[in-house]
């Protein structure tokens, strides 16, 4: 039942049963509209002679000028066409809202910075942006700018429109009164019934406006004028025409629209846009005001604006594309441009032989590896060949838009990642956001998120990566297919199951990613032991206002400027953490293991064969180094009584590390002035550990990594690891076995 119909029954017999609040539902689970609004789209936008502009210059332009329009451009603009009296105006990204972020996407300004920049400089003409579908805006795009908009446009290919129904419900969700659009794209690429299926799924969504769009730029005037009519006659919603010029019938496409009941249209100043560009703003508007539409436009104020923002950054070039005229001839959509022209060049055909090849193929909408393997294979590419071709061309694609599908070719099954690190606790899971983000970043790939069982991991004989807690004996025993373990958390080479090394998986963790925290922790310790908040912490705890105790204790409180810190072990941890020591005016002396990596972050460099001599003389002695067969039990009674007797140990690394009865017995004799762990050798610590009674030590458990920004940075980690992954390059955080980490 359409909207109309919903209206009618209602009105009729007075049934409130669509009616909540003054709104109408739109079918079962729907949609809610204002009835306002609905009654609005049904009985005043039909044959109705005021046509709404829409520009698209920023939006559909971007692609010609690399996404580089700057927010001044943008608000120029927008002030120039309000005064000439556009009624919208699109300042999105071009492939949609949230692509600035994909490689070779980047845009001069964020899509927020555009709006905002729009809205400054214009208060009547209303300002919107478009979505690029799940693969490519996030549902945290859409919060950036939900609130400044007037409108949302959506995108679909025709035979898809389902794929966008989650953004429009989250959309309406989060605004039920913002104007909604839905581009209805390659159109042309289906028969009129397809078309017309379409766009009454559309209808259902509660969307204000349906654009057909002509995205290769293939219609001629009167297939538009057919498709429009029987348009209007199937749905009651406002219909807009999106034209594209690659044959030269943007215009006369847009009044073939119009005269067949369109009341939307697109178009840009100049004409500018992808491919063949859009219907040029300047002569649309002239020639729609000779046929009795766009009286309060001026077209004068559009030509100026034209001139002075726009024609200054073009690129030099006359007419369009003959590129752009076969792929409209041969009514084929191909982005980017210059993918395809590379898989010709690399494949040794005429890249008018591949667009003139897939045009020919009925069942194609939106191009996709198979149909272009297929192609090639047509013109004469033998099977040889194309797999060369699917290893060197696609291995390092990023999976977007129209690349999907691209990094498994040939259909295979994507490959599984099993990633169960949530413990079905909100204050420690990672944020739905993010691994939402990760899975639109990785459409290539099937991702499973779930909660953490050492026992039983639901699909693990599929997986081909895991993302976990751990890796155990038990685990590798089920895990037939895995290829790569990447680690929540740094783990020691000790830890690593032996079948693993042996049967080639690829290990990595997180190494250095937490280094901020890490350090801010040690230098909290070292803080915490010199000037004596560990004992006030205590007193505090027994209602003691001791000063003097605190004046008397031993050692006595010290200043860490001017004192020596020796950091075992300068990498991601260690080196933060000596820039840290250094900006309070300590001497940082670096013990590490290789000495021909040489850091600037410490004052002097040790090699490990000189660690004794370091602890000697260093008033802390920090433990930031992986644990290996050379690190392993490296503090031990020996150790402690070489250290100064004020001297103090801090352990952010690895519990094997120091042999925890020895360590007791220096706090517990003074042989040290006093030790902070995060770690241990057995974790959880044992309530029964001695150390628990030691004195002059701050035992934390585990807890140095964590900060607000431990799962922005692990699943950032994740994500880059996965695409090197697929391009079979080395992991960062990779462990190596050779090295012991």
């Amino acid at each position: 039942m359409n909207q109309i119909a919903i209206i009618k029954e209602f009105i009729e017999s007075k049934n409130a049963r669509h009616m909540v609040k003054n709104h109408i539902v739109i079918g079962s689970g729907g949609l809610k509209q204002p009835l306002e609004k609905i009654l609005k789209q049904g009985y005043n936008y039909m044959n109705n002679k005021d046509i709404s502009l829409m520009d698209v210059t920023v939006r559909d332009g971007s692609y010609l000028l690399h996404y580089k329009y700057t927010p001044d451009q943008v608000a120029a603009l927008a002030q120039e066409l309000e005064e000439a009296g556009i009624q919208y105006m699109e300042v999105s990204h071009g492939c949609g809202l949230g692509a600035g972020r994909i490689p070779g996407l980047e845009a001069a300004a964020s899509d927020e910075e555009y709006v905002s920049a729009a809205k400054s400089a214009a208060q009547n003409i209303k300002i919107g942006v478009i979505g690029g579908g799940a693969a490519i805006t996030s549902f945290s795009d859409i919060d950036a700018v939900i609130e400044k908009v007037d409108f949302i446009r959506v995108a679909a290919n025709v035979d898809s429109p389902e794929s966008v129904e989650e953004q429009v419900k989250y959309i309406r969700g989060a605004r039920s009164d913002i104007e909604m659009f839905f581009q209805l794209m390659r159109s042309s690429r289906r028969p009129i019934e397809k078309i017309i299926e379409a766009a009454k799924k559309v209808e259902q969504m509660g969307i204000d406006a349906l654009y057909l769009v002509d995205t290769t730029g293939h219609f001629l005037p009167d297939q538009i004028s057919e498709i429009i009519s029987r348009l209007r006659n199937s749905i009651r919603i406002r219909i807009g025409f999106h034209g594209h010029n690659n044959l030269a019938m943007a215009v006369a496409n847009s009044l073939a629209a119009v005269d067949a009941g369109a009341s939307m249209l697109d178009a840009s100043l100049k004409g500018i846009g992808r491919a063949g560009g859009n219907a040029q703003m300047e002569i649309l508007v002239s020639l729609l005001k000779r046929k009795g539409f766009a009286d309060g436009i001026k077209l004068e104020n559009l030509v100026a604006a034209a001139d002075a923002i726009i024609a200054p950054i073009l690129p030099r070039h006359q007419g369009i594309d003959s590129i752009d005229v076969m792929t409209a001839d041969s009514n084929i959509d191909l982005y980017p441009l210059h993918f395809y022209k590379d898989i010709a060049e690399k494949s040794g055909v005429e890249f008018l032989d591949l667009i003139r090849m897939l045009g020919k193929n009925p069942d194609l909408t939106e191009v996709s590896a198979d149909a272009t393997y297929k192609a090639l294979s047509e013109l004469g590419i033998g099977e040889e060949r194309l797999r060369e071709l699917r290893q060197q061309q696609f291995a390092s694609v990023k999976t977007s838009g129209v690349l999907k599908g691209f990094l498994r070719p040939g259909g295979k099954k994507r490959p599984l990642v099993l990633a169960p690190i949530k413990y079905d606790n909100p204050s420690i899971d990672p944020p739905q956001e993010l691994l939402d983000w990760v899975r639109d970043e990785h459409k290539n790939m099937e991702f499973t998120f779930g909660n953490f069982a050492q026992r039983n991991i639901s699909r693990i004989e599929e997986a081909e990566i895991l993302f976990s807690h751990e890796l155990t004996d038990e685990i590798l025993e089920k895990a037939k297919n895995l290829r790569w373990y990447h680690s929540v958390s740094t783990i020691a080479i000790s830890k690593v199951p032996q079948k693993a090394v042996e049967r080639g998986i690829k290990i990595s963790m997180p190494k250095g990613l937490h280094a901020v925290p890490i350090a801010e922790t040690a230098l909290g310790m070292m803080l915490s032991l010199s000037r004596k908040i560990r004992d006030s912490i205590l007193l505090q705890g027994k209602k003691r206002f001791a000063t003097r105790e605190i004046y008397h204790a031993s050692p006595p409180s010290r200043e860490l400027m001017q004192s020596t810190v020796a950091i075992v072990g300068v990498g991601g941890v260690g080196t933060a953490l000596a820039l840290l020591c250094r900006a309070l005016g300590m001497a940082v002396l670096g013990i590490t293991r290789d000495e021909t990596e040489k850091s600037d972050a410490v004052d002097e460099q040790v090699p490990f064969n000189r660690f004794h001599e370091a602890i000697k003389i260093a008033d802390y002695v920090v433990l930031a180094t992986p644990s290996t067969d050379l690190t392993r039990g490296m503090m031990g009674a020996a150790e402690f009584e070489m250290m100064q007797k004020h001297a103090c140990l801090i352990n952010i690394a690895h519990g094997e590390l120091v042999d925890e009865d020895a360590l007791y017995d220096a706090l517990k004799r003074g042989k040290i002035g006093g030790a902070a762990c995060d770690v241990f050798q057995r974790e959880p610590l044992s309530r029964w550990s001695k150390l628990y009674k030691a004195p002059n030590i701050i035992i934390t458990p585990h807890i140095s990594a964590w900060s607000n920004m431990y799962w922005p940075r692990t699943m950032a980690r994740f994500a880059l690891n996965l695409d090197l992954y697929q391009k079979g390059e080395t992991l960062l955080g990779e462990m190596d076995f050779k090295k012991g980490y």
